[in-house]
C-alpha cells in the first residue's frame, strides 16, 4: 500500500510545483504587460494600439538603458521557468510571453529604430497625438489634458531623437522630411479645429502647437542638412530577419520559404482576379455613394446583413455584447493629420462603444481603396470590422487568460483579416457585386496582408 501512496504523493508534488510555476508565469505576465503599456513605442498601425497610462514619454539614452535593464530582468525571470511539465495550453502561454519579450529585444537592439530611423520619432510624437485624436470627441478634462501633454511632449522627444540618430539611412530620412512638409500649417489647423471639442483654451493650444512646429521644422531642417552624407543601405540583413521569424513571429519557415509562399499566393490572387474580370465583363459597375451620409447609412445596413449571413450560414455567431463597426465623417483635426490609421477599434475598457472608421467624402478622385469602399462597403467591413480585426480584438480583450488578452502579432491579425475576406467571398457575400469589389476582396486584401508581413 505504501507504493501507491508514494506515487500519489509524487503526482501531487509535481502538480503543486507546476501550479506554482504557472502562477509565477502569470505574475511575470502581469508585471510585463503593465510595463509594456508604459514603454511600448507608438506605431502607425491600428490593430496593435493599447491602453496606456497618461503622461510624458522619454527616449533619452538614460531611459533606453532603463528599458534594457528592465527587459533583462524579465528575460531572466522567464528563462528560470521550466514549462516541460505544464499543460499544453500553459506551454503556449510561456512561448507567447517569450515572443513578447523578444519583440522588445528586437525593438531595442536588433532593429533599433530609435537610433536608425527618423520616422520612429514622428511615430513617438505625431502618431501619439493622432492616436489620441482617433477616440471620438468631445474630449473631457482628462482626454483634453492628455492631448495637450502629447503636443507639449513633442519638442523634447525630437531633441532626444536628434541625439540618438547617429547614422540614419538616407531613404528613411527622405520619408521623414517629406512627411513634415507643411507641418506648421497643419498644426495650426488642428489647434483651430480642436478648441471646440476639448476643454482647452485656444491660447494654450496655439502656444503649444507653435512651439511644437518650431521643433518639427528644426528636426526636418537638420535631416535635410545631413541627407547628402547619409548611407543608402537600409536592410538589416538575413540573420536579423531569421531571428525575428524564430523568436518574435514564432514562424518555422525560412525567408526563402516565405517568399515562395508569397509568390504562390500572389499568383493565385492575380489569377482569381483575371477570372472575375472575364466573368463580370458585361456587368454594370457599381456607382459610388452619392454623399457621405448615404455611404454611412449603407455601411450600417451592410454590417447588419453580414452579421445575419454569418449566423444563417452557420459560419460563426456574433455575441450581442459585440458592438458595431461604423463609418463616420473624418473630423478636420484628423483630416490634416495622416500619421496613423484613422479609426478607433475601441479598447478593453470601452467594449460598450461602437468601432469607428473615419472616411473622406466620396469622390471619383479617391484612391483605389477608398473609391472601391465607397461603391460597396462590405470588403472593408469584413476585413476591418466583422468578422475581421474589430471582431477579433473584441474577443481578445474579453479573453480570461491575460497573456492571450494582451498578446499581439500582426501575422495572425492580418492573416485572419485576409482569411475573413476570402471566406466571405466563397460563402457568397459578394455574388451580387461586379468586378471591382470582388477583385478588391481577392487581390487588395492579400496585398495588405503581404505588406504587413514585410
Amino acid at each position: 500500500m505504501k507504493k501507491p501512496c508514494a506515487g500519489v504523493c509524487l503526482v501531487a508534488v509535481l502538480l503543486t510545483s507546476a501550479s506554482a510555476a504557472t502562477d509565477s508565469l502569470d505574475q511575470l505576465a502581469n508585471d510585463f504587460w503593465a510595463w509594456r503599456a508604459k514603454y511600448a513605442p507608438f506605431t502607425g498601425d491600428d490593430v496593435n494600439r493599447i491602453e496606456r497610462p497618461g503622461g510624458t514619454r522619454d527616449w533619452s539614452h538614460a531611459a533606453i538603458d532603463k528599458q534594457r535593464k528592465d527587459l533583462t530582468e524579465f528575460e531572466t525571470r522567464w528563462k528560470k521557468l521550466d514549462p516541460s511539465m505544464w499543460p499544453v495550453s500553459q506551454q503556449v502561454d510561456y512561448r507567447l510571453i517569450g515572443s513578447a519579450l523578444a519583440r522588445v529585444r528586437w525593438e531595442l537592439d536588433i532593429n533599433p529604430r530609435w537610433k536608425r530611423d527618423p520616422n520612429f520619432y514622428l511615430a513617438q510624437t505625431l502618431t501619439a497625438l493622432a492616436e489620441a485624436l482617433t477616440v471620438p470627441a468631445p474630449y473631457k478634462e482628462t482626454g483634453s489634458r492628455e492631448i495637450l501633454t502629447r503636443i507639449e511632449n513633442i519638442p523634447p522627444i525630437l531633441q532626444e531623437g536628434l541625439e540618438n540618430l547617429a547614422d540614419p539611412p538616407a531613404p528613411f530620412a527622405t520619408v521623414a522630411i517629406q512627411a513634415l512638409d507643411g507641418i506648421r500649417d497643419r498644426l495650426r489647423k488642428i489647434a483651430g479645429a480642436l478648441v471646440g471639442s476639448t476643454t482647452l483654451k485656444q491660447q494654450d493650444l496655439n502656444r503649444a502647437c507653435e512651439w511644437t512646429a518650431d521643433a518639427l521644422e528644426n528636426f526636418q531642417r537638420q535631416l535635410k542638412d545631413k541627407l547628402p552624407t547619409l548611407r543608402k543601405q537600409t536592410a538589416l540583413g538575413r540573420d536579423a530577419y531569421v531571428w525575428f521569424l524564430q523568436n518574435v513571429a514564432l514562424i518555422p519557415f525560412s525567408p526563402e520559404e516565405l517568399l515562395a509562399m508569397g509568390r504562390q499566393e500572389w499568383s493565385r490572387a492575380v489569377s482569381f482576379e483575371a477570372f472575375e474580370k472575364n466573368r463580370n465583363k458585361d456587368v454594370t459597375p457599381l456607382k459610388i455613394a452619392s454623399d457621405i451620409n448615404a455611404w454611412i447609412k449603407d455601411a450600417a445596413e451592410k454590417e447588419i446583413q453580414i452579421r445575419k449571413l454569418l449566423e444563417e450560414r452557420g459560419i460563426l455567431s456574433v455575441p450581442n455584447w459585440v458592438q458595431h463597426y461604423t463609418l463616420r465623417p473624418t473630423p478636420e483635426y484628423l483630416r490634416v493629420f495622416s500619421f496613423t490609421e484613422n479609426d478607433d477599434f475601441t479598447s478593453p475598457s470601452r467594449l460598450n462603444e461602437n468601432c469607428i472608421r473615419y472616411v473622406p467624402e466620396p469622390s471619383e478622385k479617391l484612391g483605389y481603396f477608398w473609391r472601391t469602399t465607397a461603391e460597396d462597403t462590405r470588403p472593408i467591413i469584413v476585413h476591418e470590422g466583422i468578422p475581421g480585426h474589430y471582431f477579433q480584438l473584441c474577443h481578445s480583450w474579453k479573453n480570461e487568460d491575460p497573456i492571450r488578452r494582451h498578446y499581439y502579432d500582426s501575422g495572425a491579425n492580418e492573416g485572419i483579416g485576409f482569411y475573413a475576406e476570402e471566406m466571405m467571398l466563397q460563402a457568397g457575400l459578394f455574388d451580387d457585386s461586379p468586378i471591382r469589389v470582388r477583385s478588391f476582396t481577392i487581390s487588395c486584401g492579400f496585398a495588405r496582408c503581404e505588406w504587413k508581413w514585410t
